[in-house]
């Protein structure tokens, strides 16, 4: 197969591994481009408040520097706050307000970090 990528045509490998990779990285690409046409479909159908963003944005590009940590970090918070709250089926045993108090998975920053970075 001549229509290798460089990287793939300089291994040392035989031409069967060679295409094997090259249908991987094709087909990976090509998942990827779909689900990014997905995405910008999906966000382009709503329309999105950004006034929030924006006031946000606006507080670091003003304040001191060493507040834009907590700007970001508190922002982060609420608008994950509100997503899980907003996704979180009704109907959870124990309810829905044991998952964002104490030691519920969505009571801090930190742990609805882990979560949002757990499912991607």
């Amino acid at each position: 197969m001549s229509e290798w990528d460089d990287d793939i045509a300089a291994l040392d490998m035989s031409d069967v591994e060679k295409n094997g990779l090259q249908v991987y990285r094709n087909y990976t690409k090509a998942f990827e481009r779909n689900q990014a046409k997905k995405f910008a479909i999906e966000v382009n159908s709503e329309s999105h408040d950004v006034s929030r963003l924006s006031k946000v944005c606006d507080a670091i590009a003003s304040d001191d520097e060493r507040l834009v940590p907590v700007i970001a970090c508190a922002f982060a918070d609420e608008a994950l706050d509100e997503m899980y709250k907003r996704e979180v089926p009704k109907g959870i045993p124990g309810g829905r307000d044991s998952l964002f108090s104490g030691y519920g998975p969505f009571s801090s920053l930190s742990k609805r970090i882990q979560v949002a970075y757990a499912f991607g």
